[in-house]
């Protein structure tokens, strides 16, 4: 009987909860490829600070990377992973290093 209203409830919302591993995330940049697969285009989902509760967000794949050799995420993933562009460190420099492993990172 304790259990009973909570297990009801779960049934009821079962739904409208995301996948199990995935969580909502805000959605920075779309690349938007045509489809045949021969353009694509970059929209900005960016917003400014007093509209925040307008940015785009939607439930992705939510996995605790570590190592030297992390897997990429299918559909979802950072510049560095989809385009191959390195970070940049707080001086905005990008060193080699970056750069081989941006690369590295796209082919996986």
């Amino acid at each position: 009987m304790l259990l009973q209203r909570p297990t009801e409830y779960g049934d009821r919302i079962a739904g409208e909860l995301p996948a199990e591993f995935y969580r909502e995330k805000q959605i920075h940049w779309v690349l938007d490829i045509a489809p045949d697969g021969l353009s694509a285009k970059l929209i900005s989902g960016k917003v400014p600070g007093r509209q925040r509760d307008q940015m785009l967000s939607m439930a992705v794949p939510y996995v605790q990377r570590s190592g030297t050799k992390v897997p990429p995420y299918l559909l979802v993933d950072t510049a560095e992973f989809v385009l191959g562009v390195p970070k940049k460190a707080k001086n905005g420099s990008v060193t080699e290093e970056d750069r081989a492993e941006a690369l590295r990172r796209n082919d996986a």
